[in-house]
Protein backbone atom coordinates (compact mmCIF):
# COMPACT_ATOMS: atom_id res chain seq x y z
CA UNK A 1 0.00 0.00 0.00
CA UNK A 2 1.04 3.61 -0.44
CA UNK A 3 2.85 5.32 2.41
CA UNK A 4 0.71 8.40 3.06
CA UNK A 5 2.40 11.02 5.24
CA UNK A 6 0.09 13.39 7.02
CA UNK A 7 -1.97 13.81 10.15
CA UNK A 8 -5.31 12.34 11.09
CA UNK A 9 -8.17 14.78 11.50
CA UNK A 10 -8.52 13.96 15.19
CA UNK A 11 -4.83 14.77 15.76
CA UNK A 12 -5.23 18.02 13.80
CA UNK A 13 -8.23 19.01 15.91
CA UNK A 14 -6.42 18.13 19.12
CA UNK A 15 -3.53 20.38 18.10
CA UNK A 16 -5.36 23.27 16.42
CA UNK A 17 -8.94 23.11 17.68
CA UNK A 18 -12.11 23.61 15.56
CA UNK A 19 -11.53 24.47 11.92
CA UNK A 20 -13.15 27.09 9.64
CA UNK A 21 -16.03 25.99 7.44
CA UNK A 22 -14.14 26.80 4.24
CA UNK A 23 -11.35 24.36 5.06
CA UNK A 24 -13.78 21.68 6.17
CA UNK A 25 -15.86 22.11 3.02
CA UNK A 26 -12.73 21.47 0.96
CA UNK A 27 -11.57 18.46 2.97
CA UNK A 28 -15.10 17.15 3.38
CA UNK A 29 -15.72 17.44 -0.35
CA UNK A 30 -12.62 15.35 -1.08
CA UNK A 31 -13.61 12.75 1.51
CA UNK A 32 -17.07 12.54 -0.02
CA UNK A 33 -15.60 11.97 -3.48
CA UNK A 34 -13.66 9.03 -2.04
CA UNK A 35 -16.82 7.70 -0.38
CA UNK A 36 -18.68 7.98 -3.67
CA UNK A 37 -16.11 5.68 -5.26
CA UNK A 38 -16.57 3.18 -2.43
CA UNK A 39 -20.37 3.36 -2.71
CA UNK A 40 -20.22 2.83 -6.46
CA UNK A 41 -18.15 -0.28 -5.75
CA UNK A 42 -20.93 -1.43 -3.42
CA UNK A 43 -19.14 -0.70 -0.14
CA UNK A 44 -20.42 1.16 2.95
CA UNK A 45 -17.59 2.30 5.26
CA UNK A 46 -19.56 2.03 8.56
CA UNK A 47 -16.84 3.57 10.77
CA UNK A 48 -16.21 7.14 9.65
CA UNK A 49 -14.64 9.27 12.40
CA UNK A 50 -11.87 11.88 12.67
CA UNK A 51 -9.27 9.16 13.30
CA UNK A 52 -10.12 7.62 9.91
CA UNK A 53 -9.68 10.81 7.89
CA UNK A 54 -6.08 11.62 6.97
CA UNK A 55 -5.09 15.16 6.00
CA UNK A 56 -2.11 14.95 3.68
CA UNK A 57 -0.47 16.75 0.77
CA UNK A 58 -1.36 15.78 -2.79
CA UNK A 59 0.93 15.51 -5.78
CA UNK A 60 0.28 19.13 -6.71
CA UNK A 61 1.22 20.32 -3.22
CA UNK A 62 -2.37 21.02 -2.25
CA UNK A 63 -3.85 19.80 1.02
CA UNK A 64 -6.19 16.86 0.58
CA UNK A 65 -8.21 14.38 2.64
CA UNK A 66 -8.13 10.60 2.42
CA UNK A 67 -10.43 8.03 3.97
CA UNK A 68 -8.73 5.25 5.93
CA UNK A 69 -9.65 2.01 7.66
CA UNK A 70 -12.24 0.05 5.73
CA UNK A 71 -11.77 -2.75 8.25
CA UNK A 72 -15.47 -2.97 9.13
CA UNK A 73 -16.79 -1.91 5.72
CA UNK A 74 -19.63 -3.95 4.31
CA UNK A 75 -20.96 -4.67 0.84
CA UNK A 76 -24.15 -2.68 0.20
CA UNK A 77 -25.98 -5.72 -1.17
CA UNK A 78 -25.07 -7.54 2.06
CA UNK A 79 -25.80 -4.59 4.35
CA UNK A 80 -29.10 -5.87 5.62
CA UNK A 81 -29.93 -6.12 9.31
CA UNK A 82 -26.55 -5.92 11.05
CA UNK A 83 -26.23 -8.69 13.60
CA UNK A 84 -22.44 -8.62 13.78
CA UNK A 85 -21.38 -7.70 17.32
CA UNK A 86 -18.25 -6.49 19.01
CA UNK A 87 -17.02 -8.09 22.21
CA UNK A 88 -18.86 -5.39 24.13
CA UNK A 89 -22.06 -6.52 22.47
CA UNK A 90 -22.76 -3.40 20.41
CA UNK A 91 -23.27 -2.91 16.69
CA UNK A 92 -20.05 -2.62 14.71
CA UNK A 93 -18.76 0.96 14.45
CA UNK A 94 -17.97 3.89 16.73
CA UNK A 95 -21.17 4.86 18.59
CA UNK A 96 -20.68 8.66 18.61
CA UNK A 97 -20.48 8.76 14.79
CA UNK A 98 -23.07 6.12 13.92
CA UNK A 99 -26.19 6.91 11.97
CA UNK A 100 -29.47 6.15 13.78
CA UNK A 101 -30.17 3.22 11.45
CA UNK A 102 -26.73 1.77 12.13
CA UNK A 103 -27.30 2.06 15.88
CA UNK A 104 -30.52 0.06 15.42
CA UNK A 105 -28.81 -2.56 13.25
CA UNK A 106 -30.95 -1.77 10.20
CA UNK A 107 -30.10 -1.91 6.52
CA UNK A 108 -27.37 0.55 5.54
CA UNK A 109 -26.62 2.50 2.40
CA UNK A 110 -24.84 5.67 1.29
CA UNK A 111 -26.99 7.92 3.57
CA UNK A 112 -25.50 6.18 6.62
CA UNK A 113 -21.97 7.25 5.63
CA UNK A 114 -23.34 10.71 4.77
CA UNK A 115 -24.63 11.02 8.33
CA UNK A 116 -21.36 9.83 9.88
CA UNK A 117 -19.24 12.25 7.87
CA UNK A 118 -21.66 15.06 8.76
CA UNK A 119 -21.01 14.31 12.45
CA UNK A 120 -17.27 14.45 11.74
CA UNK A 121 -17.58 17.82 9.98
CA UNK A 122 -19.90 19.22 12.64
CA UNK A 123 -17.51 18.27 15.43
CA UNK A 124 -14.55 19.62 13.46
CA UNK A 125 -16.38 22.92 12.99
CA UNK A 126 -18.04 23.38 16.39
CA UNK A 127 -15.77 21.45 18.71
CA UNK A 128 -18.67 19.35 19.99
CA UNK A 129 -21.03 16.62 18.84
CA UNK A 130 -24.39 17.59 17.25
CA UNK A 131 -26.33 16.30 20.23
CA UNK A 132 -26.11 16.72 23.99
CA UNK A 133 -24.41 13.83 25.75
CA UNK A 134 -24.47 13.08 29.45
CA UNK A 135 -20.89 11.91 29.96
CA UNK A 136 -21.68 11.21 33.61
CA UNK A 137 -24.46 8.77 32.77
CA UNK A 138 -24.11 5.32 34.27
CA UNK A 139 -24.33 3.78 30.80
CA UNK A 140 -22.70 6.24 28.39
CA UNK A 141 -23.26 4.00 25.38
CA UNK A 142 -26.99 3.85 26.13
CA UNK A 143 -27.00 7.66 26.48
CA UNK A 144 -25.35 7.97 23.07
CA UNK A 145 -27.88 5.68 21.39
CA UNK A 146 -30.76 7.50 23.08
CA UNK A 147 -29.47 10.83 21.74
CA UNK A 148 -28.96 9.36 18.26
CA UNK A 149 -32.50 8.05 18.10
CA UNK A 150 -34.41 10.73 19.97
CA UNK A 151 -32.68 14.12 20.09
CA UNK A 152 -32.77 16.49 17.10
CA UNK A 153 -29.33 17.68 16.01
CA UNK A 154 -28.21 20.88 17.69
CA UNK A 155 -28.24 23.77 15.22
CA UNK A 156 -24.55 24.69 14.77
CA UNK A 157 -25.53 28.38 14.84
CA UNK A 158 -26.25 27.91 18.54
CA UNK A 159 -22.55 27.17 18.94
CA UNK A 160 -21.19 29.51 16.25
CA UNK A 161 -23.46 32.54 16.05
CA UNK A 162 -21.69 33.93 12.97
CA UNK A 163 -21.97 30.70 10.96
CA UNK A 164 -23.77 31.41 7.65
CA UNK A 165 -27.21 29.84 7.39
CA UNK A 166 -26.23 27.99 4.23
CA UNK A 167 -23.45 26.18 6.09
CA UNK A 168 -25.73 25.30 8.98
CA UNK A 169 -28.52 24.01 6.77
CA UNK A 170 -26.28 21.67 4.79
CA UNK A 171 -25.06 20.04 7.99
CA UNK A 172 -28.55 19.77 9.47
CA UNK A 173 -29.85 18.12 6.30
CA UNK A 174 -27.05 15.55 6.37
CA UNK A 175 -27.84 14.90 10.05
CA UNK A 176 -31.54 14.14 9.55
CA UNK A 177 -32.72 11.16 11.59
CA UNK A 178 -34.60 9.71 8.62
CA UNK A 179 -32.16 8.52 5.90
CA UNK A 180 -34.69 9.50 3.24
CA UNK A 181 -34.43 13.15 4.34
CA UNK A 182 -30.62 13.28 4.01
CA UNK A 183 -28.60 13.72 0.86
CA UNK A 184 -29.09 10.54 -1.16
CA UNK A 185 -25.43 10.19 -2.11
CA UNK A 186 -21.96 11.31 -1.13
CA UNK A 187 -21.76 13.48 -4.25
CA UNK A 188 -25.05 15.16 -3.42
CA UNK A 189 -23.63 16.06 -0.01
CA UNK A 190 -20.42 17.29 -1.63
CA UNK A 191 -22.38 19.48 -4.04
CA UNK A 192 -24.37 20.93 -1.15
CA UNK A 193 -21.13 21.77 0.67
CA UNK A 194 -19.87 23.50 -2.47
CA UNK A 195 -23.08 25.51 -2.75
CA UNK A 196 -22.84 26.52 0.90
CA UNK A 197 -19.21 27.52 0.44
CA UNK A 198 -20.16 29.54 -2.63
CA UNK A 199 -22.74 31.39 -0.53
CA UNK A 200 -19.91 32.59 1.71
CA UNK A 201 -17.69 33.62 -1.20
CA UNK A 202 -18.06 37.31 -0.34
CA UNK A 203 -16.13 36.70 2.86
CA UNK A 204 -12.32 36.51 2.90
CA UNK A 205 -11.22 32.97 2.02
CA UNK A 206 -7.81 31.33 1.66
CA UNK A 207 -6.50 31.48 -1.91
CA UNK A 208 -6.14 27.70 -2.11
CA UNK A 209 -9.76 27.21 -1.10
CA UNK A 210 -10.92 29.73 -3.69
CA UNK A 211 -8.99 27.87 -6.41
CA UNK A 212 -10.39 24.53 -5.27
CA UNK A 213 -13.92 25.89 -5.14
CA UNK A 214 -13.64 27.24 -8.69
CA UNK A 215 -12.48 23.86 -9.98
CA UNK A 216 -15.26 21.97 -8.19
CA UNK A 217 -17.88 24.42 -9.46
CA UNK A 218 -16.63 23.91 -13.02
CA UNK A 219 -16.92 20.14 -12.59
CA UNK A 220 -20.40 20.43 -11.13
CA UNK A 221 -21.70 22.74 -13.84
CA UNK A 222 -20.09 20.58 -16.53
Amino acid sequence: MDLVPGVTLDALLAADGPQPFERLARLGGQALEALEEAHRAGIVHRDLKPANVMVTTGRTGEEEARIFDFGVAKAVDAAGPDLSLTRAGCTVGTPTYMSPEQAMGLQLGAPSDVYALAVVLYESLCGCLPYALDVDAEDVQHAIFTALLSDPPLDPREVLSDLPSAAAEVLLTALAKDPARRYPSALAFRDALITAARATADRPTPRRFTAWLGERLRRTSG
